[in-house]
C-alpha cells in the first residue's frame, strides 16, 4: 500500500486499491482490473481505497509561547519562500530511527551532510572558476 500511495504521489494521479486476505490474492490485478494487495488482518474483510495525491502548502507549526517556539516562529516567517521549498519532513536521513537519540543522530546526520555538500560545491567552483 505504501508503494501504491508513493506511486500515486510521484505521477500525480489518483488510483484505486483493493486489500483483501492474502490467502485470496494470486495475480497482481482483480478481475475487474483493480490492482491487488495482500492483507494479513485476521478478520478476513477487503477494503478499496482510492488514493489521491493532494500536495498542502508547506507550514510551520509552531506550538508553545517559550522564547524559542517565539524565535522559531518569528524565524518561521522571514524565510523566503525560494528557501521554504527545500524544507521536507521528516527531518533527518532515513537510518530506520526510532528512539529519541536515533531521531537527533538522523538529523545532525543530514545536517553534516548539507554542510559538506555545500563545501565541496564551494571547492568545486573555486577549482573550475
Amino acid at each position: 500500500m505504501r508503494r501504491a500511495a508513493g506511486e500515486a504521489m510521484a505521477k500525480g494521479a489518483p488510483r484505486l486499491i483493493r486489500i483483501k486476505p492474502k490467502d485470496d490474492v494470486v495475480e497482481s490485478v482483480d478481475a475487474d482490473g483493480i490492482e491487488l494487495h495482500r492483507s494479513s488482518c485476521p478478520s478476513g474483510g477487503t477494503v478499496e481505497l482510492f488514493l489521491e495525491p493532494m500536495r498542502q502548502d508547506m507550514r510551520l507549526v509552531v506550538c508553545g509561547a517559550s522564547p524559542v517556539a517565539a524565535l522559531l516562529q518569528q524565524l518561521g516567517a522571514e524565510i523566503p519562500p525560494a528557501r521554504k521549498s527545500v524544507l521536507h519532513g521528516p527531518a533527518g536521513l532515513d537510518i530506520g530511527a526510532i528512539d529519541p537519540e536515533e531521531i537527533a543522530l538522523s538529523i545532525l546526520a543530514e545536517i553534516v551532510q548539507e554542510r559538506r555538500r555545500s563545501v565541496r560545491a564551494e571547492a568545486q567552483d573555486s577549482v573550475t572558476g
